[in-house]
């Protein structure tokens, strides 16, 4: 276990890459957990809501960087990020066939847990949201154009992503 301290005005930080790991997999299932529950009942999430995803997540990214306890790279971040852009794209050219909030989870994904966990995630979820669509399709509940809540899929893509990763 690599241990880094720093020495600040008030006091010591002592984080580890363990520390750092566990307390960034609890955010995100935070993050995802609340996120599905506000896309099922909404259908989308508030502006503020993701903004402060962004900010959170961006600040325990610096942190993890700065104080080298991060078990991605700059590389596999980037990466990762470049992946949630793709998807961004995409939901832009989709005219709202693919959510923008969804399309920033992937993002902030890539660049929490690198583009082999964002992969795998975003994977996991179109899996069982195309599974979830059949069934529905299948018993006349949705139709070819209808709209399903992704982040719930995510959620589940992420919480497989963790128990694999143990």
């Amino acid at each position: 276990m690599c241990t880094e301290v720093w020495q600040l005005e008030k006091g010591t930080v002592d984080m580890d890459i363990e520390t750092m790991e566990i307390t960034k997999e609890l955010w995100w299932a935070l993050v995802l957990g609340t996120g599905s529950f506000i896309d099922i009942r909404k259908k989308s999430l508030p502006k503020t809501f993701v903004a402060v995803i962004c900010m959170v997540s961006t600040v325990m990214l610096v942190i993890g960087f700065f104080l080298s306890v991060s078990s991605i790279s700059y590389m596999e971040a980037g990466i990762g990020a470049m992946i949630g852009g793709v998807v961004m794209v995409a939901s832009f050219f989709s005219n709202g066939c693919i959510g923008m909030a969804d399309a920033i989870l992937v993002f902030i994904t890539g660049l929490l847990f690198g583009y082999m966990g964002s992969i795998e995630v975003t994977l996991y979820a179109i899996f069982f949201a195309a599974i979830v669509s059949i069934i529905l399709i299948s018993f006349g509940k949705a139709g070819r154009k209808s709209h399903i809540p992704f982040i719930p899929f995510m959620f589940l893509g992420y919480v497989l992503y963790s128990i694999r990763t143990m």
